[in-house]
């Protein structure tokens, strides 16, 4: 595996997927019973954006350097960038927290999560940042595969991040047969799907695979900073969300209302909330 989440960390799709997931997280947290989240590509867990690998894209300048001290923020945002500024000792932006150090920010004692992370030297990182912590269980192991051998979880609720790097031209069939096993065995979860936006016809072919699956209630999130049809850059991030929790919809389209203008000047940047499949 070549893909370094450290080249993109605290990119701008990072910025969008990680207040997808604490927006989420909120509405899991109105309950008192505990909740399970699960992510199926955990990486290392804390990202240094000085380091080289960091600084020779940069793209944490168009995400949430964007943001950092950003004045007038709503109150989601706001409390985005609290959680960034308790891994920076600094007022200068060093250190950017992955999805388990931002969902670790949130559990409540009751709650547990399960990690799944292949890469040996991801794994041991991540391993370092969260082994202490009793609430997360940290798994070498192919993501798919986790999903059959650890779910369902004995909680009946929980949220699923499946963010695979989408290199071997396989995981959009694998996030497919996911989805199904999830449908069958685990069917109250909520589960969340990132992909990327580099050509329009693999997005939408991708959404015709999930309407073919038969499952009902699915939400696509999308936000693009450069036209949807530019084949050589990242142009946009998406997640799919299944099962989405009520008034969900609503928050994400006032979120990007505020995110978009921050994050991109392109006269053709755009977002977008809407059903694939509705329930």
């Amino acid at each position: 595996m070549n893909y370094q989440h450290l080249f993109h960390s605290g990119n701008f799709a990072d910025v969008c997927k990680h207040l997808s997931i604490l927006l989420l997280l909120t509405h899991f947290k109105q309950k008192d019973n505990a909740f399970c989240y699960v992510e199926t590509h955990a990486g290392a867990g804390l990202y240094d954006l000085h380091s080289e690998t960091a600084q020779r894209s940069a793209e944490y300048q168009q995400g949430i350097a964007q943001l950092w001290q950003q004045a007038n923020l709503s109150p989601l945002l706001q409390n985005y960038c609290n959680i960034v500024a308790q891994f920076n000792t600094e007022i200068q932006l060093r250190y950017y927290p992955g999805s388990p150090c931002l969902v670790q920010t949130q559990l409540r004692d009751q709650d547990r999560a399960i990690l799944a992370e292949l890469a040996p030297s991801a794994a041991q990182e991540l391993k370092q940042y969260m082994g202490a912590d009793k609430r997360f269980a940290i798994h070498q192991v192919d993501a798919y595969q986790a999903i059959k051998a650890f779910l369902p979880p004995p909680e009946k609720r929980g949220l699923i991040l499946i963010d695979p790097p989408y290199e071997t031209g396989k995981d959009f069939s694998q996030i497919i047969t996911s989805l199904q096993y999830l449908h069958k065995h685990w069917r109250q979860a909520v589960v969340a799907v990132w992909y990327p936006i580099k050509k329009r016809t693999e997005v939408a072919e991708f959404h015709q695979q999930v309407r073919a699956t038969g499952l009902r209630k699915i939400l696509a999130t999308e936000l693009c900073i450069y036209p949807d049809d530019n084949q050589l850059r990242l142009n946009g991030s998406g997640l799919l969300v299944v099962n989405p929790p009520w008034q969900f919809e609503e928050q994400m389209r006032g979120l990007f209302a505020e995110l978009l203008p921050l994050l991109s000047q392109h006269p053709k940047a755009k977002s977008s909330v809407s059903w694939v499949v509705p329930e």
